[in-house]
């Protein structure tokens, strides 16, 4: 994992940034990448190109504020991104930002940020084409060009996916403690292609401003096989997505020292449901959803002089969604979101830049809307208007010889999503007074870097060490209760508390060798008034994950070893339902030939370990996977 640049690096927030040389010739993708973070857990649904979400110091996945360059990713109809959806070849570099976030990513999340950098144009001229082969049928072709004509930049990309899923899993016929009956079956109905196009072009725009824009589509069809023990044979998804981003960066506006942007964004996305033999839920189904997202922001910082940096931001976003009904041939009326928001930070540097103080305030305002009846008796919410402030203070101070401490402290929120809010005309009977869940939450840490450490240093040409305490008091936790038989709704009964540790720690050696290495333990606990909850663990949080990796390399060729262990799991509130813990084992190969062409050769789970992350949705055993990468 890489470092931050020299100005992001002397910010208060506990991050971790993964670079494009750590993935550019692997066989992977987003979800198994922050797998490997320290402090974040991933739920997958199947192998690639399945379902995976991810959550961050115990935060559940809705926590979790997702944006791709900065735009967010999450909407409002259900908040949980599937990070299956981003493809990785698009990437430049993940930032994970576990504690508290920039103003500039408009975000007080309660799990932190997952900010996705995109591969933009006015980078280095490059011609790449790549392929990767492997276990299931997996395929996957992707290409990049990016050059510049005149004074104006560009990057026009391309990506081709699919697998037919059929791997193998040890199915128990639905009688988890029965053992007679088990069996080794495929995985049915579980393929997916996808594809995307994306290009972005920078030029400039008169005295000291540059002009980006983006666009980005994607495509995916997909089997959606259903539980382990009750496979579906005909159930599909087919998922778009079309996003645009529009951007104005100024240096020296006006007067020198200040500097910022205009951005305007659009995003919209389909999804369109059939499970013509009624095997997913309750009764067949033909279901198209769409979500429609607009939005403005104007961000701005002023330097005075070498001893404060003063940020404000104000910006707009608007969603609509609508659902039609292709069996009934009906279609409910518009669910809308608008919010807004305005923020300060400041950046105070003292003692000759050794203490940093980060100070920021930010004041949302939502304005909901809903029109149609959340639940069959024909109850109508009209939805509501509602405010949230967010702050915290942070604080850096070098203490010499490679050596820093941080601290953070602050309350962050989620407003509830519009199915919490309004239902799904299915199973989730809305509640129009739902209270947004907040958290009180605080962590400190020391991390230590060195570079060239000298002839004492045992071999060791880099070293980096980072050790944090977390913790999070929530309060208004959003749970479904049960409604009447076939219903539930969301009611705000829940607090919990949540404390941790992150340990992390790399090295360089000899000029030929990386370790790699985190551990997060995590201390999670239910705090709700209701007895056989109370004191219960949170679901999907494992007490303990540990990552391992070790890398040997030449200037030609690099082999390693990986290791991913994580404790076992409850999956419900109750603490009833159980995965188990497993240790994943690793290995692979690359070779380079005249820096132009690029083999590796990658062994996943090579003791073929039987796990899930989800009751009922196996993880592939044993796979392999090959990867050719040309750089013209």
């Amino acid at each position: 994992m890489s470092g931050l640049d020299e100005d992001e690096s002397r910010r208060a927030g506990f991050v971790t940034v993964i670079e494009a040389d750590d993935f550019d010739a692997r066989a992977t993708d987003i979800a198994e990448l922050l797998e490997k973070s320290v402090g974040v857990s991933v739920r997958r649904f199947g192998g690639p190109g399945d379902p995976a979400t991810a959550s961050i110091r115990g935060s559940s996945s809705e926590q979790v504020t997702v944006l791709l360059d900065g735009i967010p990713l999450n909407r409002a109809r259900s908040g949980v991104v599937d990070l299956s959806n981003v493809p990785l070849r698009i990437v430049r570099r993940i930032e994970v930002y576990r504690s508290f976030t920039p103003l500039r990513y408009r975000s007080a999340a309660i799990g932190g940020v997952i900010n996705i950098v995109t591969r933009s144009a006015g980078g280095d001229p490059v011609t790449e084409a790549a392929v990767t082969y492997g276990a299931f049928n997996g395929y996957e072709v992707s290409g990049t060009h990016a050059g510049s004509a005149g004074p104006t930049d560009f990057l026009v990309a391309a990506n081709l996916a699919g697998s037919d899923g059929d791997f193998e899993f040890e199915d128990d016929n639905g009688t988890r403690f029965e053992r007679s009956d088990d069996e080794i079956t495929d995985r049915e109905n579980n393929d997916f292609d996808s594809r995307e196009l994306y290009a972005s072009t920078r030029l400039p725009a008169g005295r000291n401003w540059t002009l980006e824009a983006f666009g980005e589509f994607f495509d995916k069809n997909e089997g959606v096989p259903g539980i382990s023990s009750n496979q579906s044979s005909d159930a599909r998804l087919d998922t778009r997505r079309g996003m645009f981003n529009l951007r104005a960066a100024g240096d020296r506006i006006a007067v020198d020292g200040l500097s910022g942007w205009l951005r305007l964004f659009a995003v919209t996305e389909e999804s369109h449901f059939r499970d013509p033999l009624g095997e997913i839920g309750v009764g067949r189904q033909n279901s198209l959803d769409n979500n429609r997202a607009v939005g403005a922001e104007v961000y701005a910082d002023y330097f005075l002089g070498d001893q404060q940096i003063l940020s404000a931001l104000a910006s707009v976003q608007a969603e609509r969604y609508d659902n039609e009904d292709r069996l009934s041939g009906t279609t409910s009326r518009n669910q809308d979101r608008v919010i807004y928001q305005v923020g300060l930070e400041d950046q105070i540097f003292l003692w000759n830049d050794r203490l940093t103080l980060e100070p920021q305030v930010s004041q949302v305002w939502i304005d909901n809307d809903f029109g149609g009846p959340v639940d069959p008796s024909g109850r109508v919410a009209s939805g509501g208007d509602d405010d949230f402030l967010s702050y915290k203070l942070g604080g850096r101070i070098e203490l010499g010889r490679g050596w820093s401490a941080k601290a953070n402290a602050g309350r962050a929120w989620r407003y509830p999503n519009l199915t919490e809010l309004f239902g799904d005309r299915g199973t989730v009977t809305g509640n129009p007074q739902l209270d947004a869940e907040r958290s009180d939450k605080w962590d400190l840490g020391v991390a230590f870097e060195r570079s060239g450490l000298g002839p004492d240093s045992l071999g060791i040409d880099r070293l980096t060490l980072e050790a944090a305490w977390f913790q999070s008091d929530s309060k208004d936790l959003i749970l479904f209760e049960q409604n009447s038989q076939r219903t539930v709704r969301p009611v705000n009964i829940s607090e919990a508390d949540t404390r941790g540790i992150e340990l992390a720690a790399s090295a360089t050696l000899f000029g030929h060798f990386d370790l790699t290495a985190n551990y997060t333990w995590i201390d999670s606990a239910n705090r709700s008034d209701i007895p056989f909850l109370r004191g219960n663990r949170l679901p999907g949080v494992p007490e303990q994950e540990l990552f391992l990796r070790a890398d040997a390399y030449t200037e030609r060729f690099r082999v390693w070893y990986e290791f991913v262990g994580a404790d076992d799991n409850f999956l419900d509130q109750a603490n009833f339902e159980k995965v188990a813990d497993r240790e994943v084992h690793n290995v692979g190969m690359s070779a380079t030939w005249r820096e132009s062409l690029i083999l590796t050769f990658e062994l996943k789970n090579i003791t073929d370990e039987r796990i899930s992350d989800v009751l009922g949705f196996p993880l592939p055993g044993r796979a392999w996977f090959g990867r050719a990468v040309l750089k013209l």
